[in-house]
């Protein structure tokens, strides 16, 4: 009787062990595809600068920016 309730301890122990790991993996993933979709929005972001020129227009002084 006395070792059944180890075993089931034991059962217990390395199940709420387990499902610290899983829930760890998961925030760390979370945590990857955050900082993914940052890093691609940053990469656009820089991108679309560069697409934007400034281009002058006859017979005025203004410079107007245009995206091409």
């Amino acid at each position: 009787m006395q070792k059944s309730q180890e075993d089931q301890k034991m059962t217990i122990q390395k199940k709420l062990s387990l499902d610290l790991k899983l829930k760890h993996q998961k925030n760390l993933h979370r945590h990857q595809i955050q900082n993914q979709k940052k890093q691609t929005k940053k990469m656009n972001k820089i991108k679309t600068n560069k697409m934007k020129k400034k281009i002058p227009i006859e017979n005025k002084n203004t410079w107007v920016s245009i995206q091409l």
